[in-house]
């Protein structure tokens, strides 16, 4: 559970707020401290206010509160709790592209985006239905939507590496939609890749279908992003050429997640992978606090005014 601020501006007014307050009692300080050195001592002790709280202070205190909760109910202020999702399908999409056998994640970012897959459709109720695609240059052999799981794990065992170069995520994206068009619970597509949308059609397409479907984008990013190895990986226990990923462009799947209200991890090893997968299954409850703060905000300023009215002196 966190608070978070959709206004980019919280910080600076509220900063700005403790910052007049800091000045007024400082320059108040300096006045007083001024006419103590100029004025009769002993007649101002025997005068003095010994009140613990003035008026003055208790006004200012309390309209202070209220400027502040004011500015944090005009921020939009979020709670948001993570929690987990009762009742949903998915549609498992994996890269089979070569780029995903390089050992930087072991045994391979396949072999252990495989497993985690398999292990996470071992945790899903009995009623879930999973759908699986793997997909390189193009969609391979899927297994439709199916509360079978040992069957969806059996599609996923049985996948292997891509027979066409590139890598078609966009369709495999397509592809996931339709084989949730049919599920009356959330929808939501468990992406993985190490590389990037390079034929087919575009992200931001399938990123459109995917919108008017309801259907959320969960992308798991593998690897490093933005440069390229210079080792030679191994394939089957062969020898290959030298693997050109990684290749990840984390504001494309950041996009895809934000359009489509899923959301996007980028790993680079196994607990990180496992984390990501546990995201999957958990979801973000909002609840806007800005009516909370702005209505407490008013009760305080009622209550300065009152204050005002009634000429409060004395808190002993």
């Amino acid at each position: 559970m966190k608070l978070v601020f959709e206004s980019q501006f919280t910080n600076l007014l509220l900063l700005l707020n403790g910052l007049v307050l800091l000045l007024f009692f400082y320059y108040r300080r300096k006045k007083k401290s001024r006419a103590m050195k100029f004025g009769n001592f002993e007649t101002l002790k025997k005068v003095a206010d010994k009140r613990l709280i003035k008026t003055d202070d208790l006004l200012l205190i309390t309209k202070f509160l209220a400027i502040t909760f004011l500015i944090i109910g005009i921020s939009s202020p979020v709670l948001v709790e993570d929690t987990k999702v009762s009742e949903a399908d998915y549609s498992i999409l994996l890269d089979t592209s070569g780029s995903m056998f390089t050992s930087d994640i072991e045994p391979t970012r396949f072999d252990a985006a495989k497993s985690r897959s398999q292990t996470f459709v071992d945790t899903l109720p009995n009623e879930t239905k999973v759908g699986f695609a793997p997909y390189s240059g193009k969609v391979g052999e899927t297994v439709e939507l199916s509360s079978n799981q040992e069957l969806v794990k059996k599609g996923i065992d049985d996948s292997g590496l891509g027979d066409t170069a590139g890598t078609s995520m966009g369709n495999a994206i397509s592809t996931g939609v339709n084989m949730l068009r049919e599920s009356d619970r959330k929808r939501r597509i468990i992406l993985l890749t190490d590389g990037t949308n390079n034929k087919g059609i575009s992200l931001e397409e399938a990123a459109n279908q995917a919108s008017n479907q309801n259907v959320s984008i969960y992308a798991i990013g593998i690897g490093e992003t933005g440069n390229e190895s210079s080792e030679y990986s191994m394939l089957r226990g062969e020898n290959v050429t030298k693997s050109s990923s990684p290749n990840l462009e984390p504001e494309k799947l950041k996009m895809l997640a934000d359009e489509t209200s899923g959301n996007v991890s980028i790993v680079t090893t196994s607990e990180e992978l496992d984390e990501a997968f546990v995201t999957v299954k958990t979801e973000s409850v909002r609840n806007s606090l800005s009516s909370i703060f702005i209505i407490f905000s008013a009760f305080l300023l009622v209550v300065e005014w009152a204050l005002k009215a009634t000429d409060i002196e004395v808190i002993p």
